[in-house]
């Protein structure tokens, strides 16, 4: 083989070494294998005049061994920017399940479809860089697969891809791709006249085998979904369809929680303060009977009826105090108790603060009213009686029960003589805490000394309303 041939092994080297061709490693390999053949089994040694323009004599064996050395780099680089690449794709995909994490994590403590609606949107955008994405529920009352026009929420440019164009466009494919379960990718028509098309990306949001919602993303026709970006948004469509479900789940159980203690109350109402109202009645019917033939009997009887009277006005308002209060209706046990703090050391100069521990999670209302009742009788007694400044209320989520804190390091008191006093005289207070947390299934121990202080725990067992 002539220099020629030395020449054009090498070129080909030179285009392998620089471009990882698998195409000019395989024939550089070859070649060499060809001289060292030559060199080794041929007859006699064989002078190869390389064409360097200087007219040395390579000998053939030097150019196999160089050949065989440069093949051996030119696969080392192969491999290390294949790697790279690997370690790319590793990053990339590391990076976009990161935020899914973070995704899955802020839905998952979202209880109101609205804001579960406008994070999985909010989030879809900002994962996979959508121009626009849409997430639409469905009508659970309509007997037809149907779209609501009502429960939606959108994210992107209102300039780019108008609600008059996407509407149509997804209401078209929307009954193929709730019916079949699986996501459809396709191309549509220019939003405009000298528009460029794009693509529309639809992903079902299921739970188990029913569609409860639609995940759209819509892209411009240079700036296509690539396989991550789709199951990236099968993904969030996922998490979605958890937290949509346990949202609705949520708001029956409220709904069906409510209508429980509706029903025990209006029991207790008639068991208890409908009968003392109809003996009033019946008593004050006596009394207007005989009140010229016997006013002595009457004014007896009139002491029996404010007995009554009374006695019914306490009751009432036990049914007052038992109600769920509205700040903790309007926002949840943990703002309701650091609004109530708030009051507190604005109203007395005290420094009482609020500690959580753990997973936040929506309970069961009257777990929660007996929790703020009690955090409410305990601070109050605080500023009242403890001659303190500075007191805690720590409140920990465990995973199958809530303990409650509240210390003090002030004034404290005998407890065994406090109890008693506060059943002897049927008032509020120790008793009515102790009483709100057994009702629950619970357990309410105060610890006090007089020289250091007060502090009341609770452990209340309960289940989350969250059903994922």
């Amino acid at each position: 083989m002539g220099g020629y041939g030395a020449y054009a092994a090498g070129s080909v080297l030179l285009s392998a070494f620089l471009f990882g061709s698998m195409a000019g490693l395989s024939s550089a390999t070859i070649v060499a294998i060809f001289f060292v053949m030559t060199r080794y089994f041929a007859p006699a040694p064989d002078l190869v005049v390389a064409s360097t323009g200087y007219g040395l004599l390579v000998d053939s064996t030097y150019i196999a061994v160089l050949y065989i050395v440069a093949v051996f780099f030119a696969q080392v680089s192969l491999i290390i920017k294949r790697l790279k690449d690997t370690a790319l794709r590793l990053e990339e995909n590391i990076d976009t399940l990161s935020s899914i994490y973070d995704v899955a994590s802020m839905i998952s403590s979202k209880f109101f479809l609205d804001d579960i609606l406008e994070s999985v949107v909010d989030q879809a955008k900002r994962i996979i860089k959508t121009d626009k994405t849409v997430l639409h529920l469905i009508d659970i009352d309509e007997r037809k697969r149907a779209l609501s026009r009502h429960m939606v929420a959108v994210r992107g440019s209102r300039s780019e891809h108008p609600e008059s164009w996407w509407r149509t466009q997804i209401e078209d494919i929307a009954e193929e791709v709730m019916a079949s379960g699986h996501e459809r990718l396709i191309a549509r028509a220019p939003e405009g006249a000298g528009g460029a098309g794009s693509w529309l990306l639809c992903v079902p949001v299921k739970v188990k085998d029913r569609s409860v919602g639609l995940l759209s993303a819509m892209n411009s026709y240079d700036n296509g979904f690539t396989e991550n970006d789709i199951e990236a948004l099968k993904i969030l469509a996922s998490f979605a369809a958890v937290a949509i479900e346990n949202a609705r789940l949520i708001n029956r159980a409220q709904l069906l929680l409510v209508a429980d203690e509706r029903n025990r109350i209006a029991k207790e109402m008639h068991d208890g303060l409908a009968q003392s109202l109809f003996s009033l009645v019946l008593n004050l019917q006596v009394c207007r009977k005989k009140i010229d033939d016997d006013p002595q009997s009457v004014k007896e009887k009139m002491g029996e009826m404010q007995t009554v009277a009374s006695q019914g006005m306490a009751e009432l308002r036990r049914y007052i105090y038992d109600l769920r209060p509205k700040n903790l209706e309007d926002m949840g046990l943990i703002g309701a108790i650091g609004f109530h703090m708030e009051e507190i050391n604005k109203l007395n100069g005290s420094a009482g603060r609020l500690r959580t521990y753990g997973k936040r999670r929506s309970l069961p209302p009257r777990a929660e009213s007996a929790i703020y009742r009690v955090v409410q009788e305990a601070t109050n007694n605080i500023v009242k009686h403890a001659k303190v400044d500075n007191f805690t209320v720590s409140l920990k989520y465990l995973e199958d029960r809530v303990e409650l804190l509240i210390r003090d390091k002030g004034q404290g008191f005998d407890v065994e003589s406090a109890l008693m006093a506060a059943e002897k005289r049927k008032t509020f207070g120790l008793m009515s805490m102790r009483e709100r947390i057994v009702e629950q299934g619970g357990e309410l121990r105060i610890e006090s000394d007089p020289e250091g202080g007060t502090a009341i725990r609770v452990s209340l067992p309960v289940e989350e309303i969250c059903v994922g």
